[in-house]
């Protein structure tokens, strides 16, 4: 964690640093509110407005009632440059797809069709392999525990995991959790990745997400990289 170690990695990054940060604006942050007690805090006013801010004309927030799986399918294939996932994550450890995203669940849409409570990477893939390339979002990034924990087995596969499913389904790049991850720690470098990303330095997703771990691993309180670690980058 020497200075001189970080200044010599960051040097390395920024001469690499020379693929086009993105091909399309917008961001779509798709907002589960919940239960405090089980981890599901949605993002605050604070911290919504602070990525909003980065690109206030092609921002949408799917939030509150809206956060249910047709919306999210929505998102998915809503044709955004940057989705954000903000959900609570599960796992199942002998589930085909082991992996969930806990959704507001028992929610009829207008056309009266009761929502499923959850999605994994095996609804994710029925609803991408058929849609059109322009459609899939340039990146993902899914700010859930265990977003992209596979089976428990040597190899894990790519292919059993969401951020297989994303990646071969025409996204760019994913960013996702194998573990549990820290509910503040995680906005806060939500909100520095986006800043990065999708601000004015309009950094590459590799470089804006080393940016925004060495932001938070200089905050005495989220130094340790149980804080900082967990999210990584799959894809270009």
């Amino acid at each position: 964690h020497g200075a001189s170690a970080t200044e010599l990695t960051w040097s390395t990054l920024e001469s690499k640093d020379s693929e086009a940060a993105r091909s399309r604006d917008g961001i779509v942050l798709f907002n589960l509110k919940g239960d405090a007690d089980r981890g599901r805090v949605s993002l605050s006013l604070a911290e919504v407005n602070a990525i909003r801010r980065v690109a206030p004309k092609s921002f949408r927030q799917f939030g509150g009632k809206n956060a249910h799986f047709k919306r999210l399918v929505d998102a998915f294939t809503g044709g955004t440059g940057l989705l954000v996932l903000w959900a609570h994550g599960d796992y199942v450890a002998h589930a085909e797809w082991p992996a969930r995203f806990l959704l507001q669940g028992n929610i009829r849409t207008e056309d009266s069709v009761l929502q499923p409570a959850s999605m994994d990477a095996g609804d994710l893939a029925s609803h991408l392999e058929n849609a059109p390339l322009a459609d899939v979002p340039d990146a993902v990034f899914l700010a859930t525990c265990d977003g992209d924990r596979g089976h428990r087995r040597m190899g894990d596969p790519l292919a059993n995991r969401a951020t297989g499913v994303l990646l071969g389904n025409g996204v760019r790049t994913v960013i996702a959790a194998r573990r549990l991850r820290h509910r503040d720690a995680t906005a806060a470098l939500l909100q520095d990745f986006v800043r990065c990303h999708r601000g004015e330095e309009e950094l590459s997703p590799v470089f804006a997400l080393f940016r925004a771990r060495c932001a938070l691993a200089q905050r005495p309180v989220y130094e340790d990289p149980h804080y900082w670690a967990p999210l990584a980058l799959f894809g270009r």
